[in-house]
């Protein structure tokens, strides 16, 4: 009790009911479990006292947890448990010297360690809390569970050694916590906290007896001098340090605990030696067995080399030492008939490390086994450290692609200014699609100011991919953002630098014959570091030479207002290095799309198109990269002009033309196209596009009426190509020579008759869409008609179209009018002017009129053909097909009633032509008319019909006149 009042007094906010409480519950610790339980309000107690209280609090825990009930001392380790993560998950820093209390004194169960460690062990990368104190911490208060998840961790030998010192007068418990726990002495426990020391790095031997007993081990300089200052007496130093000429060191006792030491820490003087060792296997085993055996040692030396975590090297490891002795024992497991692919393998795996040490990359080698993926992985961590030389020896020791690591050296190269180096190191990674010489040809054409054709067609043409691979347009990027106008005294400075560079080269390789490789100076970082001055007040650009120069370029060019300006070359981007590099690699290795992508980019429009014309592009690649460009901006002009000052005909660019020209019209860029038209100088595609114009999205005659101005465009172009033939036929009679023949293959051409034609259906279409659109505005559902009189319907009609739509328009104009005779005129002229079938358009007016029940529509339309036309035999019998047809549409639509019979009785008399006005009797079923009639003109054939007819109609009467009148005439009833 006196423990539990010495911490109780210590504690906080006290209470004396909850004092009792604890109290009873102390004492009751050994009951059965139905003695003084813990209430709810003691356990909030104690762990809201954890936390701001954390020393009394644990240790009165600890008394609490002594019971021999295991469920007692559950409720208590459940209190530790909440109270330590609760703490860590509002943990701050004032709460630090809290936090060495609670973690060294709590009790906590294995859940709960192995929640609180990642968070600890995230605390010490943070810093936020330290090692030092918080292994002291642990060892003072023997937290053996803890202390071994951190010994696990923590990776390092400095606290292992502090820990030592600190707990000089705790030994035992030390080899107690390392004893007892087995997996502290794996292999990989003990290459972390076991310092191996060969014999050229120390000759001393040194007695730790609460480790090896009486046995000494070879340690370090600094930890022999170390323990000597240790230790107060001169005589426990004596004895501590083994007598190194004892030849008797190795001598066995008879003690098992001191002999199995022995055997353990046995070692020859001037160990590690692989010729010693392989001269004791020789002597020991067979060939097979000996194989086995030194892999399996170098598959440990393989494990030993790993670092310590990824990126730190065990610094107490001598690498290449350790490496060499991997390669020698290779070597001899494959001399002694290992298998030559095992045996490969690992002299591959032994020489890659041993070229990472030699090149004190050791922080780069990987935690993990030498699988295939992991050196990849290897081969990646050395391209992001820069080690060119390294990655591709080892990529083709694996076997890899080297492209990656040569594409890493040459952008590399290329950001800091080294140019020619990252041309050979591109070479090795990227096709090559052409030569210097093609490349020089190509620039020499197209950097000249001439522009005729003749001057400069003489590259061949290189085929090239659609698209450019993905590295090349970094490389181009990359030129952008770093290349840079080199000032005079950079360039002089890097000649220097170069010229030490060589004559140094020369005189080594005289001395010792060995080829030096040669560095190129980095001209950016040259430059950038003589420019230092401009950097420190900010300004990162407008010190550039040609930054200043496109910038003022840019300003003049758009202040202009004449489009002629584009054409001007931009000499100050066509001399820069940026410009240079750039179309070296494009001109190289890319696209065809790509480089007049990169010339449009930079105005150089004149380049760009001889480069179109020399390698016969396809039109494809110059539509998308220079017609839409120039087009979408507004400058199409400015396409035409470099074309035309080039070949003035137009002819060279016929094929590009032509593929442009359908384009728009496909995608329905109709205006593009017609400004394209314009600039072309061909006036009749003008025109038809404007016709285009006219009826596109026109939903009715009066949007066509509203669309009236296109016609009018359109019939001045064509007027403008007739005065122009006219000009043309003069020239033919003065001069004698033909004219126009220079755009004959490209522009298109009419006969001026042709072109009077075209004009005269334009004026005829506008009269005729005034004509319906003035319908319409009297109230006319001019287009609701068209379903009624045709089935063939799909848009608006108008005189552009097939003959199928001028009929369409012929019938609505004479339907839709106040009466036949106000559109018959001009319904007459549409029918006259595109020789249209006179007698469909009237029968299916007439037709329409008859569907109507407007009999009297179908008589003022045959007055009106009278009228309109002189009465002949022709036009009688037009007249009277047409009253046939009339009638036959009425009996099959309305039937022959008598109301029917009635209404076509005045149609039927205007027929001339006996036979079809019997016809027309025997149809309407007024077969006594037609009797009369045929037997007034003596038809004994249409009184035939007539019989035939009054047998179907049961009409006796007429069937017993027709009889008789046969048998007058002696013909019989012949059938």
């Amino acid at each position: 009790m006196d423990k539990f009042n010495e911490y109780w007094e210590l504690l906080s906010d006290k209470s004396i009911h909850i004092g009792k409480e604890l109290i009873a519950y102390y004492k009751t610790l050994h009951e059965n479990e139905d003695g003084s339980p813990l209430s709810e309000q003691g356990c909030h107690f104690l762990l809201q006292n954890l936390l701001v209280n954390p020393y009394p609090t644990c240790q009165l825990l600890r008394l609490l947890a002594t019971s021999k009930i295991p469920l007692k001392n559950s409720t208590i380790r459940e209190i530790c448990d909440e109270g330590m993560l609760d703490f860590l998950e509002s943990f701050e820093r004032e709460d630090v010297d809290k936090f060495y209390n609670l973690i060294a004194n709590n009790l906590l169960s294995s859940g709960a360690i192995n929640q609180a460690v990642p968070i600890v062990l995230r605390m010490l990368e943070e810093n936020v809390i330290d090692r030092e104190l918080l292994l002291l911490a642990l060892v003072s208060r023997k937290s053996q569970k803890l202390l071994k998840h951190f010994l696990k961790k923590i990776e390092t030998t400095q606290e292992q050694r502090y820990l030592l010192a600190a707990v000089e007068d705790k030994r035992h418990f030390m080899v107690d916590v390392l004893n007892s726990s087995e997996e502290l002495f794996t292999d990989k426990a003990v290459s972390d906290y076991v310092r191996v020391v060969c014999h050229s790095c120390s000759k001393k031997k040194l007695e730790i007896p609460e480790l090896y007993e009486n046995v000494p081990v070879r340690a370090c300089e600094d930890c022999v001098r170390q323990s000597q200052t240790t230790f107060s007496a001169p005589a426990k130093a004596s004895n501590v340090l083994a007598n190194l000429q004892n030849l008797d060191e190795w001598q066995l006792t008879g003690n098992v605990r001191n002999d199995n030491i022995i055997r353990e820490e046995y070692s020859y003087e001037y160990a590690p030696s692989t010729s010693q060792c392989l001269a004791i296997c020789n002597l020991h085993s067979q060939n097979e067995e000996l194989s086995n055996f030194l892999l399996y040692h170098c598959a440990k030396l393989e494990t030993l080399l790993r670092p310590i975590r990824t990126g730190y090297p065990n610094p107490e490891l001598d690498y290449a030492l350790v490496s060499r002795m991997l390669l020698n024992l290779t070597l001899a497991a494959k001399v002694r008939g290992l298998e030559f692919t095992e045996a490969d393998k690992m002299k591959e795996h032994a020489e890659i490390i041993l070229s990472i040490v030699k090149n004190d990359c050791e922080s780069l080698l990987l935690q993990e086994s030498m699988s295939s993926a992991n050196l990849r992985k290897l081969r990646d961590a050395l391209v992001l450290a820069e080690k060119w030389s390294l990655a591709l020896e080892l990529s083709l020791k694996c076997g890899f692609s080297t492209s990656g690591v040569m594409a890493a050296w040459g952008t590399t190269c290329l950001r800091a200014g080294c140019y020619e180096t990252a041309r050979d190191k591109f070479s090795y990674c990227l096709q090559k699609l052409s030569t210097d010489a093609d490349n020089s040809t190509i620039l020499n054409c197209i950097e000249s100011p001439e522009t005729k054709l003749a001057n400069y067609k003489t590259a061949i043409p290189i085929k090239r991919p659609a698209k450019s691979p993905p590295l090349l347009l970094e490389i181009i990027s990359i030129l952008e953002s770093t290349a840079q106008a080199q000032p005079p005294e950079v360039v002089a400075r890097a000649s220097m630098i170069k010229n030490s560079n060589t004559s140094l080269s020369s005189s080594i390789r005289k001395k010792t014959k060995d080829n030096i490789p040669l560095h190129e100076p980095a001209l950016n970082i040259l430059n950038t570091l003589s420019n230092l001055k401009h950097i420190t007040k900010g300004n990162y650009t407008d010190f550039l030479p040609e930054k200043r120069a496109l910038r003022s370029k840019d300003t003049s060019l758009s202040s202009s207002g004449n489009s002629s300006d584009y054409l001007q070359t931009l000499d100050c981007i066509m001399s820069t290095r940026y410009f240079e590099e750039s179309m070296y690699y494009l001109l190289t290795y890319g696209a065809h799309q790509d480089v007049t992508n990169f010339l449009i980019k930079h105005r150089q429009i004149l380049p760009a198109m001889k480069y179109v014309l020399m390698q016969q592009v396809d039109p494809e690649v110059m539509l998308q990269t220079i017609i839409l460009p120039y087009l979408k901006t507004g400058r199409l002009e400015t396409v035409i002009q470099v074309m035309s000052s080039m070949d003035e005909t137009l002819l060279t660019w016929r094929a590009y033309i032509i593929y442009s020209c359908r384009y728009l019209e496909t995608n329905r860029m109709l205006n593009c196209l017609y400004n394209l038209q314009l600039l072309l100088g061909d006036p009749i595609r003008a025109s038809m596009t404007c016709v285009r114009f006219y009826s596109m999205d026109a939903k009715n005659f009066t949007d066509l009426e509203a669309n009236t101005f296109h016609l009018k465009n359109s019939a001045a172009h064509l007027q403008s190509e007739l005065e122009s033939c006219n000009w043309e036929e003069i020239s033919v009679e003065s001069l004698g020579v033909r004219g126009g023949e220079t755009h004959k293959s490209l522009l298109m051409k009419m006969e001026p008759k042709e072109l009077n034609n075209h004009i005269n259906t334009i004026l005829r279409q506008l009269e005729v869409a005034k004509f319906l659109a003035n319908c319409e505005a009297h109230g006319k559902d001019v287009v609701g008609l068209l379903p009624k009189l045709f089935i063939e319907y799909h848009k608006i009609p108008t005189l552009f179209g097939t003959v199928h739509e001028k009929l369409q328009l012929a019938v609505l104009i004479l339907v839709c009018g106040k009466n036949i005779e106000e559109g018959f005129g001009l319904s007459y002229r549409v029918i006259q002017d595109f020789n249209l079938n006179s007698m469909r358009v009237y029968s299916l007016t007439a037709k329409y009129f008859i569907g109507e029940s407007q009999v009297e529509e179908v008589d003022r339309l045959l007055q009106a053909i009278v009228s309109n036309s002189a009465a002949t035999v022709d036009t009688n019998s037009f007249c009277d097909e047409l009253i046939k047809n009339a009638v036959e549409t009425a009996i099959s639509i309305h039937g022959s009633s008598s109301h029917v019979k009635s209404s076509l009785e005045g149609l039927i008399k205007r027929i001339s032509e006996v036979g079809l006005k019997i016809h027309c009797y025997i149809i309407t079923g007024q077969l006594k008319t037609a009797y009369l009639y045929a037997n007034k003109h003596g038809r004994i054939g249409d009184i035939r019909k007539i019989l035939r007819q009054s047998e179907v109609l049961n009409q006796v009467h007429v069937k017993r006149l027709c009889e008789s009148k046969l048998a007058a005439e002696g013909g019989g009833l012949r059938k």
